[in-house]
């Protein structure tokens, strides 16, 4: 005989999210609750793409442009392209140095 436990698991991951927005709230984390509702809704969207992008959108409209990244979501047919090494090297590396160089331009602003 199964023993039922106190916290089923859709209660025991509504009380993980709930605590992980309040920490978010908490600690003025940069998006917030709002941050953690979005990667909630995103993960639970996830076998739906075109809900996934729909919510997300709707989500993200606090943000000027994020919600345009969906379209590109939206038509991503669900398989890696091709690409050489040295693209493979520069698709890892742009993330972190456009970061830095935003960076460095907002602090020569400033």
């Amino acid at each position: 005989m199964k023993r039922k436990t106190a916290c089923p698991a859709g209660r025991q991951g509504l009380v993980w999210a709930g605590g992980c927005a309040a920490l978010a709230l908490a600690t003025n984390t940069d998006h917030h609750a709002i941050g953690v509702l979005i990667i909630c809704t995103l993960y639970l969207t996830r076998a739906d793409r075109k809900r996934q992008c729909l919510a997300g959108a709707v989500l993200f409209l606090f943000e000027l442009t994020a919600p345009l990244a969906f379209v590109l979501v939206w038509f991503y047919n669900g398989q890696r392209g091709a690409c050489s090494p040295l693209q493979k090297k520069a698709f890892y590396w742009f993330y972190p140095v456009h970061l830095l160089v935003l960076a460095g331009i907002t602090n020569l602003m400033l």
